[in-house]
């Protein structure tokens, strides 16, 4: 199974799988790992309020367990601040909550993969997790880029069109 340490997913990742349907896949994947910060959950609140309903079953999924809610600490809420100077609120609460636990951030946001990389968190992506899926079998080859192109087509803007171009 990909990633066996917890997951701070960042509201771009969730939404990518959501509105492509494929949130069960995700948690599917990291049952019982997954993390959403406060911060994120709000992104996640707005983006239905805006119309975006596929999203409500990320709210769906916190209030089940299947993605634990984490709240920052009185530490890393100073990260946190700090990190607001480069990264959106829901970027700057996952690194926040990632760094020094050993775990890996969920983020598609450039700014935010390159601090993890200077600050020596794991970083993934959407691209990542559906590699990973393929890779431990959750997935087919075929599965996976059809997923991709659903994705793409609802937005998602992915330098591949295959995951065959990056293995």
């Amino acid at each position: 199974m990909p990633y066996r340490k917890h997951l701070v997913f960042d509201s771009v990742v969730l939404s990518n799988f959501a509105l492509a349907g494929e949130l069960r896949l995700l948690l599917r994947l990291y049952v019982g790992r997954g993390l959403i910060t406060t911060e994120v959950l709000d992104e996640i609140g707005h983006g239905v309020a805006v119309g975006y309903g596929e999203l409500r079953a990320v709210l769906t999924a916190v209030r089940k367990g299947e993605l634990r809610p984490a709240s920052l600490t009185s530490r890393e809420r100073v990260q946190f601040q700090n990190f607001l100077q480069t990264l959106s609120a829901g970027e700057a609460s996952c690194l926040a909550v990632a760094i020094g636990k050993a775990r890996v951030v969920a983020t598609d946001d450039r700014a935010a993969r390159t601090l993890c990389a200077d600050l020596g968190i794991s970083v993934t992506g959407t691209l990542g997790i559906l590699l990973a899926a393929r890779q431990c079998g959750a997935l087919s080859e075929h599965e996976a880029d059809r997923i991709l192109a659903v994705m793409i087509e609802r937005g998602f803007y992915s330098p591949i069109r295959s995951l065959r171009d990056i293995t």
